[in-house]
């Protein structure tokens, strides 16, 4: 507005220049032609400078406003607009010019921002989806981890179901074989009493009810052996005992069940003088068995399995081989991959997966050999023990002589509270029973016994809360606890407060007599009343 009002001033100025000069030759006295003439070109000059100039105000303001508009364009960030001028070389000209030239280098630098900020976009959403992704597959994974866990503990238990179902059919098997003399005995003394009156043939057939009895017993107990479930403990294990066992214990399997098919499988041991290898019995055993079962699987027309062992340096090692049909080498390969089976749905296909994974924990190697129709060989090296045994507890001298006590027996099953009872009587000591918890309590709270012996299982207060309540009543009371648990609480070296000892039914009169050694001697007589 500025430009165009100074423009149209000096247009103004040459024109009011000569009206002025002719107003002045107007009021001059007198005028000469000189003058007039004078005028008349000061006056043309003006008018044509005055026209020059309005000219030349409009050709600039066009530009100008042609300017204004373009900038306006821009700045509302339209860079495609053109500058419509014409290209001069004057100031305008070279303004419109320079700002073509920035308007281009303005309109690069905007698409290199835009081609910036595309590939940031890209480059981000990309990397959300990298995260979102990432984040999924993370869930997948542990889900997937968390399923796997899950089925690998399934067949590791299904596995050892496995093995625990040939265990138990053969432990049956053997306990059935045990009380068929025992049962037959008993009727055969009951339906002929007459036999009682011959002292040596009744002997015979007492003496076999109690090997019956035994046997029963041992297969109990290895049977329980087989539920301990306590975390592995690294001690000095006899690697020949524990073959011994598992071959006892799968005997059924092998022999009977065999020879029930009708073929026989032959079992050699060829054990020698090795050193004690440190870990835990129970898994070794269990590994023993479970390679046992798979070589007995492997030989469905009969075969030889052959158990050894030998020292190798500081290595003991152990061999079980067999007949059987063998296995490819493509299938010997991959006989320890979990899960990997050829028995369909037989087998789980962790049997030696659980069997190298029994090796690793006690730091050994498994080798496993096959050929088809020749067998089957597994060497396992086991480390030898290495740290000393751990010195037995002195015990205190015993007193000359038996000691007899004053004995509460507790149990709620008649004939087992009278027997116990009664041989407690024949080796001297003084006995009182009780059917139950309470009445126990009752007899221990008004009179005073050196010892007590309590079943565990009973109606109403059970052997547990006896013995704790024993020991707060008379805590020098000697309890021990009979009970047909005690196989597997000693396995699982199961102790409940307030007991001093436990011993398993049905118990021996060795089994009585040691459990009553223990009784520690008093300190002094007052309060108790053991006979000398």
């Amino acid at each position: 507005m500025k430009l165009r009002t100074s423009l149209q001033l000096s247009a103004i100025f040459p024109i009011a220049f000569a009206v002025a000069l002719a107003i002045s030759m107007a009021f001059k006295s007198e005028v000469t032609a000189a003058d007039t003439a004078f005028v008349g070109f000061m006056g043309v000059l003006g008018l044509i400078m005055a026209a020059v100039i309005i000219v030349y105000t409009k050709d600039i303001l066009t530009k100008m406003r042609v300017l204004n508009q373009w900038v306006d364009a821009v700045l509302k960030g339209d860079l495609t607009t053109q500058i419509d001028i014409p290209p001069t070389d004057d100031e305008v000209g070279r303004l419109s010019r320079a700002l073509s030239k920035m308007l281009r280098e303005l309109k690069s630098a905007y698409a290199s921002l835009q081609k910036e900020s595309s590939e940031h976009q890209k480059e981000a959403a990309q990397q959300k989806l990298r995260a979102e992704a990432s984040q999924k597959g993370s869930r997948r994974l542990t889900e997937a981890i968390s399923r796997l866990q899950d089925s690998q503990h399934e067949i590791v238990k299904k596995e050892r179901m496995h093995v625990l179902e040939q265990v138990t059919r053969g432990v049956a098997h053997d306990f059935s074989d045990a009380l068929t003399p025992i049962l037959t005995t008993a009727e055969l003394l009951i339906t002929c009493p007459d036999i009682l009156d011959n002292r040596e043939q009744t002997m015979e057939h007492l003496k076999t009810v109690r090997e019956s009895t035994n046997k029963a017993h041992k297969a109990v107990k290895n049977l329980a052996g087989l539920f301990h479930t306590g975390e592995p403990a690294a001690e000095p294990v006899d690697l020949n005992s524990v073959v011994k066992q598992a071959v006892a214990l799968t005997q059924p399997c092998w022999k009977e069940e065999a020879q029930a098919r009708g073929t026989s499988i032959a079992m050699q041991t060829n054990l020698e003088i090795i050193p004690a290898v440190g870990g835990d019995d129970t898994d070794l055993r269990d590994m023993i068995c479970n390679l046992i079962v798979n070589a007995v699987e492997a030989m469905p027309d009969g075969g030889t399995i052959n158990i050894s062992t030998d020292v190798d340096g500081s290595l003991v090692t152990l061999e079980v081989r067999d007949t059987g049909r063998g296995m490819p080498e493509e299938v010997r390969e991959l006989c320890l991959e979990p899960f990997y089976s050829t028995k369909g749905r037989a087998g789980t296909g962790m049997g030696l997966t659980i069997v190298a994974a029994t090796v690793k924990r006690h730091y050994g190697s498994l080798t496993i050999e096959s050929k088809e129709d020749i067998g089957t060989r597994a060497i396992i090296s086991l480390p030898g023990w290495i740290k000393p045994a751990k010195p037995e507890p002195a015990r205190p001298a015993e007193e000359a002589g038996p000691r007899t006590f004053r004995v509460l027996v507790v149990d709620d099953e008649p004939r087992s509270r009278d027997t116990v009872a009664k041989i407690l009587e024949a080796r001297g000591h003084e006995v009182d029973s009780a059917e139950n918890g309470e009445t126990g309590f009752e007899k221990i709270s008004a009179d005073s016994f050196n010892v007590a012996f309590i079943d565990r299982s009973m109606p109403g207060m059970s052997g547990d809360d006896l013995a704790k309540k024993i020991k707060e009543t008379t805590p020098k009371t000697y309890v021990i606890m009979l009970t047909g648990f005690g196989d597997i609480m000693l396995e699982e070296e199961e102790k409940p407060p307030g007991v001093d000892l436990v011993v398993g039914k049905p118990p021996t009169i060795d089994a009585l007599d040691g459990a009553l050694a223990q009784v520690p001697v008093p300190e002094t007589p007052e309060g108790t009343k053991v006979k000398d």
